[in-house]
């Protein structure tokens, strides 16, 4: 439904690359947009495997490298490729990266990316990419070393 009311809203004049300058003195790349857009669609994204540095500011330790493979795969690109158009973004600051999760910043900016996939996009396609998305399983247990890591870093956070 919400897919369906924005796709009613009257579409602005002017691209992507005409309406926010996020590629600057850059050549506009049209693997790069699709990536930012649907990096835009998620609110977080896991991009590293390190999770016992950030374990305690996420309910789910599992989400991981497998979300950004699953992106690069909605995007028709390797992960190699989305790494390093990733990296772009980040060296723009488009895309912050916190512990090991990445985000379309500012939130405006990604908002209006949504927008503009969701306009491009049928919602059937969009609805599949979020229906697919595999959710670790749970309740997922620590194993008694990385147990003693968690209790010694949630100590730390208290203080």
């Amino acid at each position: 439904m919400f897919i369906q009311e924005l796709r009613k809203v009257k579409r602005e004049s002017g691209s992507v690359k005409s309406a926010c300058n996020y590629w600057g003195m850059d050549k506009p790349d049209p693997t790069a947009e699709k990536v930012i857009k649907t990096c835009s669609l998620f609110d977080t994204i896991g991009f590293t495997d390190e999770w016992k540095k950030d374990i305690i500011f996420s309910s789910n330790p599992l989400r991981g490298v497998e979300e950004a493979k699953y992106i690069a795969k909605i995007c028709d690109i390797s992960y190699e490729k989305f790494y390093q158009k990733v990296q772009y973004f980040k060296r723009k600051k488009i895309i912050q990266q916190y512990g090991r999760f990445i985000q379309v910043r500012p939130k405006p900016l990604a908002s209006w990316l949504v927008k503009e996939l969701v306009l491009e996009t049928p919602h059937k396609t969009i609805i599949k990419w979020l229906s697919d998305m595999k959710m670790p399983p749970k309740p997922y247990k620590l194993s008694p070393e990385d147990q003693k890591i968690y209790k010694k870093l949630s100590k730390e956070k208290k203080r």
